[in-house]
């Protein structure tokens, strides 16, 4: 009686979550298998494919432009990455202290975040105008010639990570403010007790603490600025000169301006190996202990 019953609510349970893993096989997991296949053909829109083995991907790693798109992805993701966390973890110290009016700074930092891409974009490229632009009439006042911006192929990218850094601080710098209100103050009064100064309390007692939220924001902004894709099409349509294009910006053009589904899936599923390979990395030498060292 007491096995019919576990039985009966095993049953049930698998019943109960039956839906998702419905919608998550026929929408995530059966479209992947389909892109991975289709890396081995020669599938164009409208017409049927022929299997041609490994020849996408020998293509790829002949292909100038994917690797400038590698290229210009890797700087994206390492400086956007970084200044995002760092910035937004200084924030939210400031943030976390008595002298800021903490109501107005949040909504204010998190405003650019929920703001739609293409909307944030288009703002942009009136304000990094070398003619009629805000950001050089800026730099003019103080008697700097501000440069070309989206049409010079040394500053374009540099201007996409700005924008990038300023649309994603206020996320980190809110969930890095939920980490450190998690921190017990019976931590600051015994390091304040025993006279650390306040690099000591920082880096041996509030980041030991938050790493675990870091290594959140690690991994999931690492893998956002991979797939950063929505302003370099608005922005400058991955020129001039190539010197903005990356690697989904590539699939895009490939896929769907070019038809060449094929290449394009084989340059995603490289993609996912290459966020996949930098994501097992992290899980492999990241520290996501909270172990002091008091």
């Amino acid at each position: 009686m007491i096995r019919n019953t576990k039985f009966r609510q095993g049953v049930l349970g698998y019943l109960m979550i039956a839906p998702f893993y419905a919608v998550f096989l026929f929408i995530y997991f059966i479209p992947v298998l389909e892109t991975v296949w289709n890396g081995f053909t020669d599938r164009k829109i409208f017409e049927s494919p022929n299997f041609i083995g490994l020849k996408n991907y020998i293509r790829i790693f002949q292909d100038p432009y994917f690797g400038k798109a590698v290229e210009n992805t890797l700087i994206y993701v390492v400086f956007n990455l970084f200044g995002v966390m760092a910035i937004g973890l200084g924030l939210a110290l400031m943030v976390n202290t008595k002298l800021v009016k903490t109501g107005g700074f949040r909504t204010a930092y998190f405003l650019p975040y929920i703001a739609s891409m293409v909307g944030v974009s288009i703002i942009w490229i009136w304000m990094l105008d070398p003619t009629k632009g805000f950001v050089n009439y800026l730099l003019g006042l103080i008697g700097i010639s501000g440069p070309g911006w989206l049409a010079d192929p040394k500053w374009a990218l540099p201007a996409i990570i700005f924008m990038g850094i300023w649309k994603g601080v206020g996320y980190n710098m809110l969930v890095n403010l939920a980490g450190l209100q998690g921190v017990d103050e019976t931590y600051y009064e015994a390091a304040t007790v025993d006279g650390a100064n306040r690099w000591q309390i920082f880096w041996r007692i509030t980041f030991p603490l938050i790493t675990p939220t870091t290594f959140f924001l690690f991994i999931t902004g690492m893998i956002n600025s991979f797939n950063m894709f929505e302003q370099v099409n608005v922005m400058t349509g991955g020129g001039p000169m190539n010197s903005t294009t990356t690697i989904v910006h590539q699939i895009y053009s490939r896929g769907f301006l070019k038809y060449q589904m094929g290449y394009a899936s084989a340059e995603s599923v490289l993609l996912m190996i290459l966020i996949g390979f930098f994501i097992f990395l992290a899980f492999r030498f990241g520290k996501q202990g909270d172990e002091l060292e008091l």
